[in-house]
């Protein structure tokens, strides 16, 4: 299978990430200034919150690179002993003292640590409903591209390890149903052939119904005009779910999309990762800038799993 929109997904997550490094936590004024909306312009610099060096990943990416390294040493038809490698590689990543983790993963990592149980381990109330998982399932949907069954019961038991809240895990699967069907489909990717697919995804009855609202309020809604960036929503990961549709049905290059999305500030490097992704898929590798490319830390071993997931 052609690997171009595996590789554009995989890389577009981290693309996202590393450029919304830059504008994280910031106003959408601030963000503005620090990002220029041009994109012979706009270049991958780091800085941030966290002072990144251009091009690092940060835990986006991360935890994004726990699940491709969990399901590529892994049998394909074990999806227990995927999630078990996967809490297993995420549980490293914050033993060795990232400089950035949600609340809500630390919480179900210090779970697991205690318990090693990756299928109990998760935070399951009303406030922990954060974007932490959605950006980093994208493995999921390139791993079973052609199996949407085992695809929807991993998307939902990988997010639980941290996020298990019904409305994470569902808007998990629904995410990767879209870039699975992008990344496998031929059909032509005009506005309404990708409205249907959204619509698809909104009117499945094994979602939670907070999930297929998310995705039909966005479905009409500009990238600009998407609620909850700025806010104290900007980290839900319904804010992030249909800022996604909304990136996916902007017929702009993809490249241009995602700019504007991490200039919106709020919580920009997750929306950046989650939205990359989902452009990737859509459009390719292509889509991304090479010098964009060229910069990020993780590019070569996701080359190569892109690769590998397409082969399968």
């Amino acid at each position: 299978m052609d690997t171009d929109r595996f590789a554009g997904a995989l890389l577009g997550v981290h693309v996202g990430d590393s450029l919304g490094a830059t504008t994280e936590f910031t106003s959408r004024t601030q963000a503005r200034r620090m990002l220029p909306a041009n994109i012979d312009d706009a270049e991958i610099v780091g800085g941030g919150t966290f002072g990144w060096t251009a091009g690092a990943a940060t835990d986006d990416t991360d935890l994004t690179l726990a699940l491709v390294r969990a399901y590529l040493a892994t049998d394909i038809g074990a999806s227990d002993a995927v999630v078990e490698a996967a809490a297993d590689h995420m549980l490293r990543w914050m033993q060795a003292d990232p400089r950035d983790i949600g609340g809500t993963t630390s919480q179900g990592l210090r779970t697991y640590e205690r318990s090693r149980d990756p299928f109990r381990s998760g935070v399951d109330h009303g406030r922990s409903q954060g974007n932490g998982s959605l950006m980093r399932t994208v493995p999921v949907a390139l791993a079973r591209a052609h199996d949407a069954n085992r695809r929807a019961a991993e998307a939902s038991a990988l997010s639980a390890i941290t996020h298990a809240h019904v409305v994470c895990r569902d808007a998990c699967v629904v995410y990767c149903d879209l870039i699975a069907g992008l990344v496998i489909e031929t059909f032509a990717r005009d506005r309404e052939t990708l409205r249907g697919l959204v619509a698809s995804g909104a009117a499945d009855p094994r979602s939670d119904p907070r999930v297929g609202a998310a995705l039909d309020a966005a479905v009409d809604r500009p990238v600009g005009a998407v609620e909850g960036v700025n806010d104290a929503a900007s980290g839900w990961v319904l804010t992030a779910l249909g800022l996604t549709v909304a990136a996916l049905l902007d017929e702009r290059p993809a490249a241009e999309v995602l700019l504007e999305v991490v200039r919106l500030g709020g919580d920009a490097d997750t929306n950046g990762a989650i939205v990359g992704g989902m452009l990737g898929a859509r459009d390719g590798l292509s889509a991304w800038p090479d010098r964009w490319l060229a910069a990020l830390e993780h590019h070569d071993e996701l080359t190569m799993a892109a690769r590998r997931f397409a082969d399968r």
